[in-house]
């Protein structure tokens, strides 16, 4: 999904992606045939290591199509991982649904009535517990039939499983963007239920009178958690987070404004709404954190602030929705930080892991205000520095080698990283099929080549003049330096610290500082050698 909403809206961006992804493919198709012929592959394809990527290649190139409109094609690839990983892992079928509820009648209309009887339809009902594939298909048999018994029988199933899911599809929930690709997805939580319902929303929209059957269906069942308030304000609540959600890449800023205007404008009528009566506490706390959310969005601290406080007085809710409490905190206090009230901002983020806990978000907040004020924050108690450490160096080096990996399986590195890697390329802009020069001062075994004199010098002043074998500049391992010129952690300036080692994917220094052991990435032009 990052790589559509990346190339949305760009013609020439998306062919690139559609270009790559079908080479990865080709490839991976290649790969199969070889080790079938060779009798390496047992079984379904997705459980052997070596063939998992290219499954999930195709699959990728199938969703891509499918977000395209090349709905045929794409139909094919998802019938292709099917044919290739029979348990389904990835959902395949479930895209195939989506194909023909795309291209409505004509082409697809015998593939739906095939997919809704066939294997993966009524007859396996019993052992489905995924909402990809259970909403989707109520969703297929409504566009297909109405109102129908078998219908109604299939969305009640679906609400069984995980009834979190129509809140979120008749936007009575706003739809967290972030969370499908860091948070563990379980099967019939809030977790799954936003997952699907930010890939399949649009479909559930597109199919007439599909969300209203669905409210009508879901506001009966004994699982239903519908929003405490009059008809009119589920009805406006429900705008006003279809408004405030809406993911438009590219979105010009004024369209942006007139949208969340559009919303404040709903939420203060719900507001009204909820003050009226006290059964409807919830949906007023609702309505004030959805406002603050909207002024957040166009830039207006000021006024989020006082919505986000006046949510944060209703103490009695907030002791049963510590998530809600936790996010309120962290927004009250970002817009305390913009307005320049760092000691308002700082309490907040104590309160948060005061009463909450460890929060990364958070821990970041404070860091970023410690920098900024060059002073040491209490609002991190010490039992909790520990629980949130600092990104691993390790880690980073660990990606760092996979990525070098990655771009040699493309062509174009060395998955040992090493300098001399680099000698069929130019080493300042990584050209090749070209006649290259080397550089002169370097030794024969790390020796760096470049395609002309103006790569040469833009490379030895900003990175290569540090790690050149002849360089009367070059940094080692155990060289002690003096740290300068840092503009976003200027309190680490004079600090005396020993070089680690060089990362040539980041192009930066591994310093220890010897007063802390606190490892840190540097620029080579933020360290002075300190000379005996």
């Amino acid at each position: 999904m990052k790589l559509m909403n990346t190339c949305a809206g760009d013609k020439g961006q998306c062919a690139i992606a559609e270009r790559a992804l079908r080479k990865a493919v080709s490839v991976g198709r290649k790969l199969v045939t070889l080790l079938k012929a060779n009798d390496f592959v047992k079984g379904e394809l997705y459980s052997f290591e070596p063939t998992r990527c290219y499954i999930r290649g195709v699959y990728m190139l199938g969703s891509f199509l499918l977000y395209e409109g090349k709905l045929k094609e794409a139909f094919d690839c998802f019938q292709e991982c099917l044919a290739n990983d029979l348990p389904d892992k990835l959902g395949a079928r479930h895209k195939q649904l989506l194909c023909v509820l795309e291209g409505k009648k004509g082409l697809h209309d015998d593939r739906l009535k095939g997919l809704l009887r066939g294997k993966f339809g009524d007859d396996q009902l019993k052992d489905e517990i995924f909402s990809l594939w259970n909403y989707t298909r109520a969703l297929a048999k409504y566009a297909h039939e109405g109102k129908s018994d078998k219908a109604n029988s299939l969305l009640t199933f679906a609400m069984d499983k995980n009834p979190n899911v129509p809140p979120l599809l008749l936007c009575w929930e706003g739809v967290k963007n972030d969370m499908g690709m860091h948070t563990l997805i379980s099967i019939g939580c809030h977790t799954e239920a936003n997952d699907y319902a930010i890939d399949n929303r649009k479909f559930w929209m597109t199919c007439e009178g599909a969300l209203e059957w669905l409210e009508e269906e879901y506001v009966n069942h004994p699982k239903a958690n519908v929003p405490k308030i009059t008809k009119l304000g589920r009805k406006l609540l429900s705008e006003g987070n279809n408004l405030l959600y809406t993911d438009v890449f590219n979105e010009p800023i004024s369209k942006t404004t007139k949208r969340i205007t559009k919303a404040i404008k709903k939420f203060e009528r719900v507001l009204i709404i909820a003050e009226s009566d006290e059964s409807f506490a919830l949906a007023y706390f609702d309505a004030l954190e959805k406002l603050g959310c909207c002024y957040r969005t166009i830039n207006n601290p000021q006024k989020a602030l006082i919505y986000l406080s006046r949510a944060l007085e209703c103490k009695t809710l907030l002791r049963n929705e510590k998530d809600k409490y936790k996010e309120i905190l962290y927004q009250s206090a970002s817009c305390k930080e913009e307005l320049g009230d760092y000691d308002g901002a700082l309490q907040d983020f104590k309160t948060v892991f005061d009463k909450i806990g460890p929060f990364s978000t958070a821990y970041e907040g404070v860091k970023r205000i410690e920098s900024k004020t060059g002073k040491k924050s209490p609002a991190i108690p010490s039992r909790l520095e520990q629980k949130i450490p600092a990104a691993s160096l390790e880690a980073i080096e660990k990606n760092e080698t996979i990525a070098e990996a990655t771009r040699y399986a493309l062509g174009k590195g060395d998955p040992n990283a090493s300098v001399a890697a680099k000698q069929e390329r130019c080493f300042h802009c990584n050209r090749g099929g070209i006649r290259l020069f080397p550089c002169s001062q370097c030794d024969d075994e790390s020796a760096v080549a470049y395609c002309g004199e103006d790569c040469q010098k833009k490379s030895w002043n900003t990175i290569h003049k540090y790690i050149c074998a002849g360089s009367q500049y070059r940094l080692e391992a155990g060289y002690e330096v003096a740290l300068d010129g840092l503009e976003k952690s200027p309190q680490y300036n004079g600090k005396v610290g020993k070089v680690i080692r060089y990362s040539m994917g980041k192009e930066r220094f591994v310093v220890e500082l010897i007063e802390t052991n606190k490892q840190m990435l540097l620029k080579p032009q933020n360290l002075i050698l300190m000379i005996d």
